[in-house]
């Protein structure tokens, strides 16, 4: 029975990633530009992670209590992040270094062989050129203005306290509704 209460404990507690890994598409605000295929580098994403104690560690001896506690990872999926560069307006610095994010694919999108190539030089040799010809070898990028429906706040119904007088009696309330915004949909394509 213990065993059982134990088993049951553990699924409860075990956290599992929600969302899709491998999703083709990502919306971006309308003043992001440059968007550029930069390199493949071949991960295995945790999708189910649970927090276990420590132990031994002591969260009363001067240590914050998540010091005691290590996540440890219980499934995980094979996957190939595209990583992809863009400039963002909101981001940029003097050097105009890009903002970046991933495009995630499964393996069975990219040949063996590269996969394999892709898989030995991954976090192990930076300098390689395999991760940048596999990426722009396998993949391109697609990028349209395209509107979507988004939620807006909707002014005349919303209630917004001045905040010059720090008043204690008035509560803010936003009502939101539907509406159009014209956004960068960016989609990774097999070439």
């Amino acid at each position: 029975m213990k065993g059982l209460l134990l088993v049951l404990a553990l699924i409860v507690s075990a956290h599992s990633f929600a969302g899709d890994l491998f999703t083709k598409t990502r919306i971006f605000d309308l003043d992001t530009s440059n968007f550029k295929i930069e390199y493949a580098q071949y991960n295995e994403i945790p999708t189910k992670t649970e927090v276990r104690p420590i132990p031994g560690c002591d969260v009363y001896a001067d240590r914050h209590p998540s010091d005691c506690e290590e996540t440890v990872v219980l499934e995980k999926v094979a996957a190939v992040s595209i990583i992809v560069g863009y400039k963002d307006p909101s981001n940029l610095h003097e050097n105009e270094i890009p903002t970046w994010f991933a495009f995630n694919v499964r393996p069975e999108e990219i040949p063996a062989v590269e996969l394999a190539s892709l898989k030995a030089v991954s976090w192990r040799n930076p300098f390689s050129k395999v991760p940048v010809s596999v990426a722009k070898k396998n993949f391109k990028l697609e990028v349209k203005r395209v509107q979507k429906e988004v939620q807006v706040m909707d002014e005349a119904n919303s209630t917004i306290c001045p905040r010059e007088n720090n008043s204690f009696d008035c509560e803010d309330v936003i009502v939101y509704k539907p509406g159009l915004a014209t956004v960068n949909e960016v989609t990774i394509l097999k070439k």
